[in-house]
């Protein structure tokens, strides 16, 4: 690519560093340093041109590494000068660092790590450039996004700081939810004076508690009497401070998800909430959060594979594992999907009878939803390449014709060449379980993976 320039900026707090190479990975010019500051940027831009005018190149197309928010600053100036010739994209970290451990670059300082950068963007730069960049509107809208995902970890971290404290203070009031505490809980631990005081509290004063009923209260009281915590005035302060702190995220966490589907607008997700029964606005906002342009991924398989909930399962001579899900990649992804998997499930008819038909063959729980969470990504897949509404009609005659191509029966030539295998394979010092291996294939419906790994999720479903 005659003409064009590769430029590679590594991110750090407050400034840059920049490595301009050609498309034969020759640098052009030395590395130098800009800082994140309108000087350091009217320098960025003043050095691009000046290369562009003396390597006579007509573009430079820029990459920097997603660095959690520092990139942000040099991502949208330069933006603002595409019309100039200037491209940019975000690189992922980690494709970056292969590129390291393949060249076998040992010592890493910011001129090797945008060096490094540029190379990605030339080894790969036809991939890169092929993706739709996002809107500067869906940026901001992913990290307000992000603030609420944030929101929502901490309000976990009080959780369980919570009920640590509580083991030692007052472990009787545990055990009136098993799998974390009612709202009435934290309104009575946000006013909480000690077991002590509790327990002489009037009823009536008690039952003002939202959400607290009298057989409740009466309950409340016995227990904080009999109970065998131990407490101090610092435990008493910091029940109370936990239980503020987490009604104060639930609120804002509840007021953000309200703002973010009012005024968050998506053709996307309007077309994942509106088609697909048990999916709310805001779990696909979160979706397509992730996902951003469906045009990053060519089959429903990669982006299953990117998000990390394909099955996947390693097998080696004799040695054969369980098939089980990746998780390589987002979890964040992986929890919305969760997510949009349970909704499906109690309230859209096709979801629920298929998690039924996977139960009753013995799957457990979690097997059955990892199955649903594969099953609903390239569902999504299918509805945002083709821009159409979810038919389920459609998808029972996809997954009826897999099925019949799994069950057509091999050809006499194909199983003549398997049974002379097998022949020869009885003359080889050959263990018994890679005949067994070789022997289940000769079965048509047996699907060769399962036969091999004994899968709890099929690789094969989808």
């Amino acid at each position: 690519m005659k003409g064009v320039g590769f430029l590679g900026i590594d991110v750090s707090k407050g400034y840059a560093d920049f490595g301009l190479f050609n498309f034969d990975k020759q640098q052009l010019g030395k590395s130098y340093k800009c800082y994140d500051n309108a000087a350091g940027h009217a320098k960025m831009l003043k050095r691009m041109q000046l290369d562009m005018a003396k390597n006579n190149l007509t573009m430079i197309i820029c990459g920097v590494e997603s660095t959690g928010g520092y990139e942000n600053n040099w991502y949208h100036e330069l933006r603002e000068r595409e019309a100039e010739g200037i491209e940019v994209y975000r690189l992922n970290p980690r494709g970056v660092k292969h590129q390291g451990a393949s060249k076998l670059v040992r010592t890493v300082t910011d001129e090797v790590s945008a060096k490094l950068i540029a190379l990605q963007l030339i080894e790969n730069h036809q991939k890169i450039r092929s993706y739709t960049k996002p809107s500067i509107e869906m940026s901001q809208a992913r990290s307000f996004y992000r603030t609420i995902i944030d929101a929502q970890k901490k309000k976990t971290a009080w959780s369980n700081q919570l009920e640590k404290l509580l083991y030692t203070a007052f472990p009787e009031l545990l055990t009136f939810k098993k799998k974390g505490l009612n709202q009435w809980a934290y309104r009575l631990l946000s006013k909480y004076e000690g077991r002590e005081k509790l327990a002489r509290k009037n009823k009536n004063t008690l039952l003002k508690i939202k959400g607290l009923d009298e057989q409740t209260a009466i309950l409340l009281k016995q227990k904080a009497k009999e109970s065998i915590g131990v407490e101090s005035p610092f435990l008493i302060r910091a029940i109370k401070q936990h239980a503020v702190n987490i009604m104060h995220l639930e609120k804002q966490i509840k007021a953000d998800k309200i703002y973010l589907e009012k005024n968050y607008h998506s053709e996307q997700v309007n077309l994942i909430s509106s088609s697909i029964a048990g999916i709310g606005k805001y779990t696909a906002i979160g979706i397509m959060m992730e996902v951003e342009d469906i045009n990053r991924f060519a089959t429903a398989s990669k982006m299953a594979a990117y998000f990390g909930v394909h099955p996947q399962f390693k097998a080696s001579g004799d040695s054969q594992g369980k098939a089980r899900m990746s998780k390589q990649g987002s979890r964040s992804y992986r929890c919305t999907i969760y997510q949009a998997a349970r909704g499906v499930v109690f309230h859209n008819p096709y979801f629920k009878e298929m998690y039924a038909a996977h139960r009753a063959k013995g799957r457990g729980h979690g097997s059955t939803m990892g199955i649903l969470m594969h099953k609903l990504t390239k569902v999504i897949f299918g509805m945002l390449k083709s821009n159409k509404p979810f038919d389920c009609q459609i998808d029972k005659q996809h997954i009826n014709r897999t099925i019949n191509q799994q069950k057509e029966e091999k050809t006499e030539q194909q199983e003549t060449e398997i049974k002379e295998e097998i022949a020869l394979m009885s003359q080889a010092p050959v263990s018994q379980r890679a005949t067994r291996k070789m022997k289940a294939q000769l079965t048509p419906q047996t699907s060769t993976v399962e036969a091999n790994t004994r899968s709890t999720i099929k690789p094969e479903q989808t």
